[in-house]
């Protein structure tokens, strides 16, 4: 695998060679160079020579880059609250602690949530009840979600970085009860990790987290794609390293959370090394918009099939529809190109080659004008993408998000999608349901007993050889 800093040349600039020797350490007023701190070596090793190397506000070790409109900033080592962390039962203790801190204020057990067979792939229940989510042998597992970046969601708090502009205290979520609470992100972040953890159990939620459960394989997703990740190298990386998951990471180029003062977010895959081994990656920017995109080649080692994994997040706002149908496009293109060159590189035909997306659309998929969710699951010609779940139409109770911002947003605009029509030996057997509406708090999402304003999605494929 490519070290970060070869990635982040790659993501940042055609012509590298101007910046190769720049060494500029930038000082902040209420911190200090990372040159007195250089006997804490950072925690993760990517070549750092052409961004700069810097100490946030708060103290911690930062990598920097800004030329022209790309500004990136990303942190450089494991937060201190991982300190002591190294179990899969540490990290059970911590989470109950956060739970019973929540539970001080407000119930806090995760809504309950059901896994459910699907017909032939096409997102419609299977009601004989047939299967189970653990039945299946050469199988994977996969989520989708949108973890709500720290940068997009804080309150008045002392941010790791000058603010350029406050965009909004709590990111508009007028509703959240008692925010200071429920979306300080030092909490929160553990109900982000407890909601990944137990995706794989069934049913989900309305039961304590136990150590054992955590460090079940069977309970385990595959593979997970996650949105507005701005604590890759701080948190998630090292911490789902625990349970055996290796993860890459791609950076937007000017993320809205650095307005507030806080990291970069962007989209990043972790996937179980157990399962999976990596071919290759790459990542993007699209064209149209500074949105970004990433697909990683896994090869199933039960199975030795290749998959190619995409995450990515398109723009956001309603008036955004005719950006995001053009970033569809490329998107359609770039799996093409990808599918073509994987096929080439491995003497693979190309429908030997499930390809999956995972991705915040920020797109609904049916009602007038909405031509960016066509451009991807309505096609005359390849790839012929499928929803995992029924959207088209879609179930009266089916949605991906639900929150308050003044008003009551609810919709589907979080997918996973595969070539079911053009590949073989891949169907999906189970999806994950959503928690009722009505189950939810009168405040929607996020709240105590959901960490973010996105549900996860979630699905099995089983796999032939």
């Amino acid at each position: 695998m490519k070290s970060l800093g070869e990635a982040l040349q790659r993501f940042f600039c055609k012509d590298i060679t101007s910046v190769m020797n720049r060494t500029t350490v930038k000082k902040y007023e209420e911190g200090s160079t990372i040159e007195n701190q250089e006997s804490k070596s950072p925690q993760i090793d990517p070549v750092y020579d052409d961004y700069d190397r810097v100490v946030d506000r708060l103290g911690g070790k930062a990598l920097m880059r800004k030329e022209g409109k790309i500004e990136i900033r990303i942190q450089a080592e494991t937060h201190s609250c991982l300190d002591g962390i190294k179990t899969p039962k540490d990290v059970a203790d911590k989470i109950q602690e956060v739970k019973m801190c929540y539970n001080e204020h407000r119930p806090s057990e995760l809504y309950p949530r059901q896994w459910i067979g699907t017909c032939k792939g096409d997102g419609v229940n299977d009601t004989t009840g047939k299967s189970s989510i653990h039945d299946t042998k050469d199988s994977f597992t996969v989520m989708q979600f949108n973890v709500l970046a720290e940068g997009l969601s804080s309150g008045p708090v002392k941010e790791p970085f000058e603010p350029y502009k406050t965009l909004g205290v709590y990111g508009g979520f007028d509703a959240v009860p008692q925010p200071e609470v429920c979306l300080d992100y030092d909490l929160r972040q553990w109900r982000l990790l407890e909601v990944i953890l137990s995706a794989g159990k069934s049913p989900v939620g309305n039961s304590a987290i136990t150590d054992e459960q955590l460090g079940c394989e069977k309970d385990l997703i595959d593979v997970i794609a996650m949105e507005e990740l701005d604590r890759f190298h701080g948190f998630f990386e090292p911490v789902l390293k625990i349970f055996g998951y290796k993860g890459i990471f791609a950076p937007k180029h000017f993320a809205s959370g650095m307005n507030n003062g806080f990291y970069s977010d962007g989209c990043g895959l972790f996937w179980k090394e157990s399962v999976f081994d990596m071919v290759k990656h790459e990542d993007w920017s699209y064209e149209n918009g500074s949105q970004i995109g990433m697909a990683v080649t896994l090869r199933h080692y039960r199975t030795g099939r290749t998959i190619v994994f995409t995450v990515t997040h398109l723009k956001s706002k309603e008036k955004a529809e005719p950006l995001r149908t053009l970033q569809a496009s490329e998107l359609i293109e770039k799996m093409k190109t990808i599918a073509s060159t994987t096929a080439s590189e491995l003497n693979l035909n190309e429908a030997d080659i499930p390809m999956l997306i995972m991705a915040d659309f920020n797109a609904n998929p049916v009602g007038e004008g909405k031509t960016c969710m066509k451009t991807m699951i309505n096609r005359d010609s390849k790839p012929h993408f499928t929803s995992v779940y029924k959207v088209d139409p879609p179930d009266d109770t089916f949605y991906t998000t639900s929150k308050c911002r003044g008003r009551i947003f609810q919709s589907i605009i979080d997918y996973i999608l595969y070539n079911h029509d053009d590949t073989k030996g891949i169907e999906c057997t189970h999806v994950l349901q959503p928690p009722r509406i009505e189950d939810l708090d009168p405040e929607m999402l996020p709240g105590f007993r959901y960490p973010s304003d996105h549900v996860c999605m979630c699905a099995k494929f089983s796999l032939e050889k």
